[in-house]
């Protein structure tokens, strides 16, 4: 993703298609979101892999892919509901 838009779309494109036939992490999505300045729709991405107990989502709080985040005023609501905070 390291500044290839493009690039960073194809990889989403790829992972909705995998979505398709077997399960991939919202946490995923989130991340790729969240690189793209896509901050809503990470948002409910991250929201979705709070609510599915996705193993990765643990790691929101420290995980370098969601920095663009960490601004925003839902990251500490987010960090709370998973007793992160």
């Amino acid at each position: 993703m390291a500044g290839d838009a493009g690039e960073t779309h194809r990889v989403l494109d790829e992972l909705r298609e995998m979505a398709r036939r077997s399960y991939v992490p919202p946490s995923y999505f989130a991340q790729i979101h969240s690189q793209l300045g896509e901050t809503d729709a990470a948002f409910e991405w991250v929201e979705r892999a709070i609510q599915q107990r996705d193993p990765v989502i643990v790691f929101l709080k420290t995980f370098p892919g969601f920095d663009p985040l960490r601004s925003d005023p839902r990251f500490p609501v987010m960090l709370r509901q998973m007793n992160l905070a």
